[in-house]
């Protein structure tokens, strides 16, 4: 993969250097006072950046972020992915605004639409790749110029103005799992950003999805930044790895997208996979084979963790994004055995 770089703007660029790099993501739904000791050690070991997820009834993306941000010096903090259908493209145009105004270029942004908690608010009837190419379109033109005058089927910005806040780029990532949403990261994102629960051997088939897509319209594909949430544990032995993994795989195949269960290599009953979760560690253990976890997860000891990440970096992800499991000095002890 030959080298390019996305300039965000004078005071700040995204390296893609064909090297995989490294940053920590956060769901939302432990409080921040847990998540900070962990985002102020990957700054500390020289990570890139932290993320914040967001999913209906728990804690506020931008509210966190902001909190990470005040909270570090160098550390590029992204907000999301946020979905168009919980706050709409001009709101999340001017919480991004805000936190750039505030903080500085250290500020990304990822767009997507979200879990089926979508239809607790009403939205039965959703078109997901119109969405967010249209919220993407509203949100850039407020960020970029100021203003935004958009008519889409889905959402439309008349004549938006953000008034007395300052202009400025921010890179927008799109999370994506199936192929339309895949097309649209390649078409208009500065990166895709791809879930938890994907194996390198998904990693591969997504990634050359969404090269595609851009080199179809002209972009350079070596531009698109491709991240990934990789669920991992770095444990005394691999049985207790995959102990710590297993639930947070099973979690993600019990409420995530259908599309994943194609990439897997058993054959997985999303309804078991459910009841396992509720049963408790036991069930799941039985409900996951080892070899599915391994595929959808890391789970390391301290002496192979770097080569278990290896397989990821080989399909085609240039961003990590590490979702660390197990107890807080786990997971601090895994960013010190990355960072060597």
């Amino acid at each position: 993969m030959s080298a390019g770089v996305y300039r965000v703007d004078l005071g700040f660029a995204m390296v893609l250097d064909g090297h995989m790099r490294y940053g920590v993501t956060f769901d939302g739904r432990a409080p921040v006072s847990e998540a900070l000791p962990l985002a102020q050690a990957a700054e500390a070991h020289g990570l890139e950046c932290a993320w914040v997820g967001e999913h209906l009834g728990h804690r506020d993306a931008l509210v966190f972020a902001a909190t990470l941000l005040e909270r570090t010096r160098r550390l590029a903090v992204g907000v999301g992915a946020i979905s168009p259908y919980y706050r709409h493209p001009a709101q999340i145009a001017m919480g991004v605004a805000t936190l750039r105004e505030t903080y500085g270029p250290r500020i990304r942004l990822m767009l997507g639409l979200g879990n089926a908690e979508i239809a607790r608010l009403g939205r039965t009837t959703l078109a997901p790749a119109r969405a967010v190419r249209e919220a993407v379109t509203i949100v850039r033109a407020l960020l970029a110029t100021g203003v935004a005058d958009e008519k889409g089927e889905t959402f439309t910005a008349g004549g938006v103005r953000m008034g007395s806040v300052a202009p400025a780029i921010v890179p927008v990532y799109i999370a994506a799992v199936r192929d339309g949403m895949l097309r649209v990261a390649g078409e208009v994102g500065d990166g895709v950003s791809l879930g938890a629960a994907a194996s390198p051997r998904y990693v591969t088939h997504a990634v050359a999805r969404a090269r595609a897509a851009a080199a179809a319209t002209g972009r350079d594909p070596d531009t698109l930044d491709v991240t990934c949430n990789i669920i991992t544990a770095v444990a005394a032995s691999h049985r207790d790895a995959l102990a710590r993994v297993k639930r947070q795989v099973a979690l993600i195949l019990a409420n995530g997208n259908d599309y994943l269960f194609r990439f897997q290599p058993h054959a997985l009953d999303r309804d078991r996979v459910r009841e396992a979760v509720e049963a408790g560690a036991d069930a799941v253990d039985r409900a996951i084979p080892d070899e599915t976890a391994d595929a959808l997860a890391v789970a390391a000891t301290p002496d192979d963790l770097h080569a278990r990440l290896a397989g990821f970096e080989r399909a085609g992800v240039r961003l990590a994004l590490l979702r660390l499991v197990g107890t807080p000095a786990e997971q601090l002890a895994a960013l010190r055995r990355l960072a060597r």
